[in-house]
């Protein structure tokens, strides 16, 4: 979700990309918060998140092991 511009300055270590960066969106994953830098790095963490999520709840004779 995209912050105000009041927390526009906020200084983060982006949980994709783990540069320091200005904090731009972020994403309750769980019990975690976790902030991005960019869009593009939210996105990136979005997708795999819900990729292993869905690869998690699959039966065990639907994966390829």
């Amino acid at each position: 979700m995209p912050l105000d511009e009041d927390a526009s300055n906020v200084q983060i270590l982006c949980a994709w990309c783990q540069k320091v960066g200005v904090k731009r969106y972020s994403l309750s994953m769980g019990s975690e918060l976790k902030s991005f830098c960019s869009e593009k790095c939210f996105a990136a963490c979005r997708r795999a998140y819900f990729k292993r999520n869905k690869v998690q709840s699959l039966p065990c004779h639907q994966l390829d092991i």
